[in-house]
């Protein structure tokens, strides 16, 4: 039978559990929904809100987060950074790069990053991470970011809706054995902390860990954004956290939002 997420079982596996105040509950709409609302209440940075099911689940995009009862992690942040605003798009992707990394540590399989938010095993789906700022009444509060991070831990790909199983994998499908959430929550926070407090130093090394796993680099994308399809080869991050491409006739353009519908090897670009 699944361990039940529970606050003692995580602070017992974060490595500095000063640094998080941790709660728990049965079931919540959205976990970002509730923390983002704590964030406007004035909630200290550090403040994480695990759920062991969501109703109303939230991905990018107005997308439905599907977050089966007792078997999936569902977990939101709330994080006051003091990095420059040129740096806060970073956030998502060190949220990101931690989510692989304690997905690595916990249950031992390698994932990649797909821009800007997905997590997968192979071609499919295991995480996602949804990052969304907002800022208190007044102003008198440094503004908060809300990461949530959903992650099919001990679920069935199989069983999800079938508008998503396809696309879609678990741990429990990729290792064949159940993973502890307690402990794969407390890594991915000890990781968050990490990774978010490089941000001050620089982003040479979130970076470089970013194109490490990334699921996508040299390869020739088709992007979906909100002036239209834009194809190219990706070359990576820009110093904004935006997607660089190399479009086929040699021109480079930063995407900021969008989607990656399509990729396939890339060509060399026309010079």
């Amino acid at each position: 039978m699944a361990t039940a997420l529970a606050v003692d079982a995580i602070r017992g596996f974060l490595s500095a559990p000063a640094a998080w105040t941790v709660h728990v509950v049965e079931r919540v709409a959205s976990t970002n929904t509730v923390a983002l609302e704590w964030a406007a209440a004035g909630a200290p940075a550090g403040t994480a809100l695990l759920a062991e099911s969501q109703t109303a689940g939230r991905g990018r995009g107005g997308r439905a987060w599907r977050s089966p009862d007792g078997t999936s992690l569902a977990l939101s942040v709330i994080l006051r950074p003091t990095v420059a605003p040129d740096r806060l798009p970073w956030i998502g992707i060190a949220a990101a790069v931690a989510t692989v990394e304690a997905i690595l540590d916990v249950a031992g399989v390698a994932c990649r990053v797909k821009w800007p938010n997905d997590i997968l095993i192979g071609a499919r789906k295991v995480a996602g991470i949804l990052a969304e700022r907002r800022a208190e009444a007044g102003g008198t509060e440094t503004p908060a970011v809300v990461i949530g991070v959903g992650v099919n831990v001990n679920n069935r790909a199989a069983a999800l809706p079938a508008d998503v199983r396809d696309s879609a994998i678990s741990l429990l499908d990729a290792t064949g054995r159940a993973t502890d959430r307690n402990r794969l929550a407390a890594a991915l926070l000890d990781r968050l902390a990490h990774r978010v407090g490089e941000l001050g130093a620089g982003r040479d090394e979130l970076a470089r860990r970013w194109t490490a796993a990334s699921a996508t680099l040299g390869q020739h994308l088709a992007v979906m954004t909100p002036g239209g399809l834009i194809e190219g080869a990706d070359e990576g991050l820009d110093p904004s956290g935006s997607l660089m491409l190399r479009r086929p006739d040699g021109r480079r353009v930063a995407v900021h939002s969008g989607e990656v519908l399509l990729c396939r090897t890339a060509s060399p670009p026309l010079v």
